[in-house]
């Protein structure tokens, strides 16, 4: 198995050019190792000067959304990672020439190629929006195999004579990583902390112990902090609403490339269900709950609630697992919060007019290091200036000041108690921003994280005792439907 990185941008203004023939491309870090199968983003999931070191041994092929500007083919040289500003910046040089594709003109010069793109698609695994996704991806294929019959590049033998490693395996390499010229030149700090297998819990009792237990470990460090609680089947879930999840065959985000279509569609289908829903939050709440993907991700005040979700699905092969989500308390929005309503009408933009906020951002912060704000001098940007439109149209008194931090990040939101479904659940949420990474799964400084794990075997019982406790399907998911299977089941087992 060959591999090779790929690195899309919108447009070649993206990209510069640095001292000695050098270029860089800036991501937020959301978009690494986007379209990728889901072994190698495991293996990139904590970003370290070993797995850098690793992607120097396959080539870069470098092009545009869509195939516009120009093709190329580079070799990495440094990875500089940003964690304040959730950047991650590729060092290359360029190795080919740039070639434009044009499936159209005629040939008039050698840079120019007539190409088929469905064939240039297949040639660097493609799948889903991915043509018209800024990312950096790796592949799983041999680039040179694959563009070889295309005859886009001229020297293409040359070219592959740089990468004698293209075939080492990346996801469990050799200690001696094979032909790297020098030692990757990074700012990267590396955190090294302990990894504490979470315990397990066989019945409710213990279940209660435990949060108790943890509870009081987290009072004792009076930082003011209040306690949330996500269950979910999979312990392997990471904390991540629908959204932003990538598809597990590489198909990249595909609900957020259709996040407008989502909003829009629903709220055109089924008017009368959002009638009396004010704001974006609100009605981005009552999508969640319809099952919609969101950008928000469910969390309980009620941990019996979590450990229900937790042991809900007997279908999952696997383990379960309730998160503890430890937040400080002035850190905590409310639903008519103006962070809150940036977040929420981020739904509204087209997947384009997100990619170009995002670039944009990322353009200012590198001319300006001190640029924290987006205001009045920011207006000429169309897409910035399209994006206050949405939040004007919940808020007409807003003033066109955002700050860029609170515009990426992550919150934990108490909704309105309105709906039927989060009175019965205790529920709030966490609220994800522009390119927004999954909470880590050690936690951070905003979100101290612990975690309760529930064995497979044990999920029936619990749910048995969990019912006693009147934790159930018709009180979770309160609906006459629900209640009428609930009956049944009751009925099924002999419980009536």
């Amino acid at each position: 198995m060959a591999y090779f990185n790929l690195l899309q941008c919108y447009s070649e203004y993206e990209i510069d050019t640095l001292d000695n023939e050098l270029i860089s491309i800036t991501y937020s870090t959301s978009r690494f190792v986007e379209h990728t199968d889901e072994a190698i983003r495991q293996k990139f999931k904590d970003l370290t000067n070993e797995s850098f070191l690793i992607l120097r041994n396959f080539p870069c092929i470098i092009c545009f959304e869509n195939f516009k500007d120009f093709i190329a083919i580079a070799e990495l040289q440094d990875v500089k990672l940003n964690e304040k500003n959730k950047t991650i910046t590729a060092i290359l040089k360029l190795i080919s020439e740039k070639v434009e594709i044009n499936p159209y003109i005629e040939e008039t010069n050698k840079f120019l190629k007539i190409c088929n793109l469905d064939e240039l698609e297949k040639a660097l695994n493609f799948d889903g929006w991915e043509k018209t996704r800024t990312h950096w991806a790796i592949k799983n294929s041999n680039l040179f195999e694959k563009l070889a019959p295309l005859d886009i590049f001229s020297n293409l033998e040359e070219i592959k004579e740089n990468f004698p490693n293209q075939t080492i395996d990346l996801l469990n390499p050799t200690k001696n990583i094979g032909k790297l010229k020098a030692i990757l030149n990074t700012n990267i700090s590396i955190k090294i902390t302990g990894t504490n297998t979470p315990k397990y819990i066989k019945d409710v009792p213990d279940f209660i112990t435990r949060v108790i237990k943890i509870n009081q470990i987290i009072d004792e460090k009076k930082e003011n902090r209040e306690v949330f609680y996500r269950g979910h089947g999979k312990f392997s879930y990471q904390l991540l609403p629908s959204l932003l999840r990538e598809d597990p065959n590489g198909k990249g985000k595909a609900y957020l490339e259709g996040e407008h279509l989502l909003f829009r569609e629903l709220l055109t289908m089924e008017p009368n269900s959002f009638s009396n829903d004010i704001s974006g939050f609100d009605i981005l709440t009552r999508m969640q709950h319809y099952g919609m993907p969101t950008r928000m991700l469910d969390i309980s005040s009620n941990p019996l609630t979590a450990l229900y979700f937790a042991c809900e699905n007997l279908k999952h092969d696997e383990d379960g697992e309730v998160v503890l989500i430890s937040v400080k308390k002035n850190d905590i929005c409310f639903f008519d919060s103006d962070k809150i309503s940036c977040l929420t009408n981020l739904a509204k933009l087209t997947s384009n007019q997100k990619d170009q906020l995002s670039q944009y951002i990322i353009n200012c912060q590198k001319n300006d290091l001190s640029k924290v704000i987006l205001n009045e001098s920011d207006l000429n940007e169309k897409v910035y200036e399209q994006y206050l439109h949405c939040i004007l149209n919940e808020k007409p008194y807003f003033k066109p000041k955002i700050e860029i931090k609170d515009l990426k990040n992550t919150f934990c939101v108490k909704g309105r108690l309105n709906q039927e479904r989060i009175i019965a659940q205790s529920g709030s949420f966490l609220i994800f921003g522009l390119d927004a990474d999954a909470i880590p799964e050690n936690g951070n400084d905003d979100f101290n994280v612990y975690r309760i794990r529930v064995k497979k075997v044990d999920k029936k019982p619990i749910l048995d005792e969990l019912d006693l406790l009147n934790i159930n399907q018709r009180t979770v998911y309160p609906s006459i439907e629900n209640s009428a299977k609930y009956i049944k089941n009751r009925l099924e087992n002999f419980k009536i």
